[in-house]
């Protein structure tokens, strides 16, 4: 599978938008690899597909709803936000 960059710009429990240049095709598989925040060196691997295209962005769909990771994520940063 060929490997691209992307920019998340925002994020929830079914899914979330990038911002990517890369072609994709709607209902496309992919994997996406999120750097997990300090303390933790680890990437989390989520499966999901292109739900939405637009651009110079692209809406996704987590392929399970709310994998555990993102629910960390989401939880971890309405924590820290003011």
């Amino acid at each position: 599978m060929p490997r691209t960059d992307a920019r998340m710009k925002n994020m929830s429990l079914s899914g979330a938008l990038m911002e990517s240049d890369c072609d994709l095709r709607l209902y496309t598989f992919i994997e996406v690899s999120i750097a997990l925040p300090p303390p933790s060196s680890s990437t989390a691997i989520i499966k999901a597909y292109v739900s939405r295209k637009s651009k110079g962005s692209v809406g996704i769909e987590w392929y399970e709803f709310a994998p555990d990771v993102i629910k960390d994520l989401l939880r971890s940063s309405s924590r820290s936000a003011p």
